[in-house]
């Protein structure tokens, strides 16, 4: 897993996740991971997720 060394939303320096402003101006003060548990090669086989591209 990918190290954070900044906030994702305001970018500022010394956070390993969300800082306390985003947390509070984003989320309403709850705690949020800024990670999504997610296996995307997994879920694009079962959903079966079609990428295509529409010329005019």
């Amino acid at each position: 897993m990918k190290t954070i060394e900044v906030c994702p939303s305001t970018l500022r320096p010394g956070f390993s996740t969300y800082s306390p402003q985003a947390v509070k101006e984003l989320f309403d003060g709850v705690g949020v991971s800024p990670f999504i548990d997610i296996d995307f090669e997994s879920e694009r086989k079962t959903r079966g997720w079609v990428y295509w591209v529409k010329e005019r």
